[in-house]
């Protein structure tokens, strides 16, 4: 680890980031900057001190040196001029995806999972409140199943409604608006659907 210079650091993470030990100033960095200083800190880890590099003395931890962190900046002004690699940053669920989560498990020929997911999928809850629903608070009809859950500290109601496509006999699930409405008013929605399409 003696041998190891803030040279080799800047080399190793040059070519990672760009595929070439010495890249060009219009070269466009294939990581992102977060990831480059992840490696920094990883590899900081091994050298058991935290003295910044000395270009006099040639001591210290090689990664704490000007040229690492010059690096660092390099990509992220690359990033911030739209030049650099795609962010991976979590998003937010959409509509469409969360749709497809019960087909993909279909095609899987996972039907305990499946079941699971579209019963979330129509309570409009997170996994977490389906997996504690007790069996002894669902009532099953010919047309409907009242089921209750505990979400945000309150206990809802919900109705769902077995329907089956026209021309298939498939069941299927309804697709469910994500926007700013409250859940109750979503549930409203539901329950006055479900009288209208089943009246007593």
């Amino acid at each position: 680890m003696a041998d190891i210079k803030p040279i080799h650091v800047h080399k190793w993470m040059c070519c990672k980031a760009f595929g070439k030990e010495d890249p060009a100033q219009d070269d466009h960095p294939v990581r992102r900057s977060a990831t480059i200083a992840c490696w920094k800190k990883a590899i900081s880890h091994f050298f058991h001190t935290t003295q910044k590099w000395n270009e006099t003395s040639q001591t210290g931890n090689p990664t704490q040196s000007a040229l690492v962190n010059k690096l660092i900046k390099v990509v992220k002004r690359q990033e911030i001029r739209g030049n650099g690699a795609d962010a991976k940053a979590d998003r937010a669920l959409t509509e469409d995806g969360h749709c497809q989560i019960p087909e993909l498990l279909r095609a899987r020929d996972d039907a305990r999972t499946t079941a699971m997911t579209n019963f979330q999928h129509h309570l409009i809850a997170r996994m977490d409140d389906v997996a504690h629903v007790k069996k002894d608070t669902m009532q099953v009809s010919p047309v409907l199943i009242r089921s209750s859950t505990r979400l945000s500290r309150l206990i809802y109601l919900f109705y769902l409604s077995i329907s089956s496509h026209p021309s298939t006999g498939k069941h299927q699930v309804p697709r469910v608006s994500y926007n700013t409405n409250p859940l109750v008013k979503e549930c409203q929605r539901r329950v006055k659907l479900s009288s209208a399409n089943h009246p007593a």
